[in-house]
């Protein structure tokens, strides 16, 4: 048996709650939270679903440290609020949106993300909604990292032509 420590045990019932359902790190809700509201997102077909994938976080926490990506995973959380009122962690670096209106304008408008959005109507369950909107979150990624690889090879061009 598991010994709660004193320290939990002296915690508001709301202190409690929040350390349930809320993602310490970002402040939206967590993976308890969306499987507590899940029978009441696959009872509802009229919203959009968005999953989120901050771009290249790895690599910036090799370069920056890993405070430099929570604070950017902090700024993320706080720009998803402003375009679903339900905002999951889902892990990581992924994010997942509800809401009843598309949120596509904001989230064009984050930097250093990818997203899939679709409508929950198209699907039956909202695991199968979610996996629609996780692909096509991936076809972005793969988008953005032909991008970068592109701008890339521009500035290896132009390096090597100023050197010349």
């Amino acid at each position: 048996m598991i010994q709660i420590p004193k320290s939990i045990q002296s915690k508001s019932m709301y202190e409690l709650i929040q350390l349930a359902y809320v993602d310490n790190l970002t402040g939206v809700g967590n993976r308890n939270l969306l499987e507590e509201l899940r029978s009441d997102f696959e009872n509802d077909d009229y919203f959009f679903i968005a999953i989120v994938d901050v771009d290249d976080l790895k690599t910036r926490n090799d370069k920056y440290g890993h405070e430099a990506g929570d604070e950017l995973l902090k700024h993320i959380a706080l720009d998803l609020q402003k375009a679903a009122a339900w905002v999951f962690r889902l892990g990581g670096d992924e994010f997942l949106l509800i809401d009843n209106y598309d949120p596509t304008l904001v989230l064009s408008s984050i930097p250093n993300i990818s997203y899939g959005i679709v409508r929950k109507g198209q699907f039956e369950e909202l695991s199968h909604a979610m996996h629609g909107a996780d692909q096509k979150m991936y076809e972005m990624k793969r988008q953005h990292r032909k991008e970068r690889q592109y701008d890339n090879r521009v500035k290896d061009a132009e390096t090597s032509q100023t050197t010349e």
